[in-house]
């Protein structure tokens, strides 16, 4: 028994140094190249969701094993923090990024800074998130702030400007996304502009609601 225990735990080890880190990348995630093996790799031009992450450097995190998981300790030009994924889903914990949103999405949106991100999904189900985003836009209001959040299963980021007058609701669940913007700081002489981009004016604000797959 003793014997058996110890060829099973030399073969994990095998597995952790020479498995090609290429196919433990979560889905979604893209690269141009990626390099070495699960213990340590370095992933070039990656993007997820077609944000730019740029370049990170990856370490595994040996001591996540005890917790049944494989663990990458994430050092890039725009994110860095812990990545994990297990049998049961995949997460990350106390993760900082600052990440250009301009060229990904329609919706007139900056630089996002993410800080102290923790999220955990299973089954495309958020069970446990915490962190604070600040997203800078391009309408009168200032930036977009709020908190991580879970609720019924899907990942919720509430976002709202200091005067309230503009809101981005996104929610994630089973691989989707829904965003929900409403733009109530937009001068009337503005709102064609908006309206033509596919906004719709209700109740004095310019809103719009954008669906999609992870």
């Amino acid at each position: 028994m003793k014997r058996a225990l110890i060829l099973l735990l030399a073969l994990v080890a095998g597995l952790v140094l020479w498995w090609p880190l290429r196919l433990a990348l979560p889905p979604g995630l893209v690269a141009a190249q990626v390099d070495g093996r699960l213990w340590q790799g370095r992933i070039s031009a990656a993007r997820m969701g077609g944000v730019a992450l740029g370049d990170v450097d990856l370490g595994l995190a040996g001591a996540e094993l005890l917790r049944g998981r494989l663990a990458w300790r994430l050092q890039g030009t725009r994110v860095a923090g812990l990545a994990w994924r297990s049998f049961a889903g995949l997460g990350a914990d106390q993760l900082d990024a600052r990440l250009d949103l301009a060229g990904a999405s329609p919706l007139p949106l900056g630089e996002a800074g993410i800080s102290g991100l923790s999220i955990a999904m299973a089954g495309g189900r958020c069970t446990a998130a915490q962190g604070s985003v600040v997203v800078a836009t391009a309408v009168p209001g200032g930036p977009l702030q709020g908190a991580l959040a879970c609720r019924d299963g899907a990942l919720l980021l509430p976002l709202v400007s200091a005067d309230g007058r503009n809101k981005l609701d996104v929610s994630l669940q089973h691989g989707r996304w829904r965003a929900q913007v409403a733009l109530g700081g937009i001068a009337a002489d503005q709102r064609a502009a908006y309206q033509a981009a596919g906004f719709a004016l209700a109740d004095g604000a310019l809103t719009r609601t954008l669906e999609g797959t992870w």
